[in-house]
């Protein structure tokens, strides 16, 4: 809801994009929840200071590197006042449960957690960019008229492969958001070991027949 109204403002005023207050913290927050969910590479680069959105557009995260105690003394030292959400401080989601309670836990462990934190999430942006970047060089050589082909698919790195799977998967459903690891590394078995095919989410099943690997929706 929120960003569905930040989209209209942005709409109305024909603004170039859209800029959130996500700080280190939240950042923080973010990592370690898809740490506990079992995410990639790509899932630990978690936030990042510019991303294009196809539903929102440009967002901007001007506020990424600083420490939420850091904008709190900013505003307090200019009389601003921060628009402070309520449910925040309710332990019935997952962030805030990790927020309040499983942080400054950890931080009896490391108390630069937060930093840690931060710095393996760019250091996996870095690598997930990097990954981008080959896969999007290779991914022609590998994808022909709609379809994996399973010969030039096994000659790729396992990083490699399952970046394919998911640009062809974006490709064809336009989005990846109801898949997760299991339904990428679905796809890439039955590559691998030449299986007939796989059921996946929004309706749709990956079949593979002589060598070539297609997705249709069943």
């Amino acid at each position: 809801m929120r960003y569905n109204f930040l989209h209209d403002v942005k709409e109305n005023f024909n603004c170039d994009a859209i800029a959130l207050a996500h700080h280190a913290d939240d950042q923080a927050e973010t990592i370690l929840m898809r740490i506990l969910r079992g995410s990639t590479s790509s899932g630990l680069a978690a936030m990042k200071p510019r991303t294009f959105s196809n539903d929102y557009g440009l967002l901007i995260r001007p506020l990424l590197k600083f420490r939420k105690t850091e904008l709190e003394n900013f505003c307090r030292k200019r009389n601003l006042t921060p628009r402070l959400d309520a449910t925040n401080f309710e332990t019935d989601a997952t962030r805030n449960k990790i927020r309040l309670q499983l942080i400054p836990t950890l931080e009896n462990f490391n108390p630069a957690l937060v930093d840690t934190l931060c710095r393996l999430g760019e250091v996996s942006a870095q690598d997930s960019d990097y990954i981008a970047e080959q896969t999007e060089n290779i991914f022609p050589t590998v994808v022909k008229d709609n379809a994996i082909v399973r010969k030039k698919f096994l000659d790729l790195h396992p990083a490699i492969q399952r970046t394919v799977i998911k640009k062809f998967l974006t490709e064809i459903n336009g989005s990846v958001k109801d898949f997760g690891f299991v339904h990428f590394e679905g796809v890439r078995k039955v590559l691998l070991n030449n299986l007939s095919g796989v059921e996946l989410p929004t309706g749709l099943r990956a079949d593979l027949h002589r060598g070539l690997l297609t997705v249709r929706h069943v």
